[in-house]
């Protein structure tokens, strides 16, 4: 990748789905590997599962925003709560935007769901 364009890594190869990390996605699971090893695993295994059948069901692991597009989070609640946010693109690739520590009040929330709707919008075009 060059430039100014979002850089991203393969979070899980091998899927019928590509699942992508951009970069500040990767780093958070970097931290909470080292850091809290059990939510990284039940995160990696959410991914796992995205990418090898399409789909995550269980809303309790992952859920679709309402009043945002194909904006959704993921959730580990094993140690820290940990929360992965991200998006579908119009091709059907799952894209992982950023995680955080779970927030509280909805004010907070609703942050993490626009910040990934910005990263949306630039991929958007940036992958006409």
């Amino acid at each position: 990748m060059s430039g100014d364009s979002l850089e991203y890594l393969v979070a899980w190869p091998g899927g019928k789905c590509q699942v992508l990390y951009l970069c500040e996605a990767y780093e958070f699971m970097e931290d909470l590997k080292k850091d809290y090893p059990k939510d990284y695993k039940e995160l990696r295994k959410i991914i796992k599962h995205l990418s090898e059948l399409g789909t995550v069901r269980n809303r309790e692991k992952m859920e679709h925003v309402a009043g945002f597009k194909g904006v959704w989070e993921m959730k580990s609640n094993k140690t820290r709560p940990s929360r992965l946010y991200g998006f579908t693109d119009k091709m059907g690739v799952r894209v992982i935007t950023h995680g955080s520590e779970r927030h509280e009040g909805q004010t907070m929330r609703n942050a993490e769901f626009k910040k990934t709707q910005r990263y949306k919008d630039r991929w958007d075009k940036e992958h006409p």
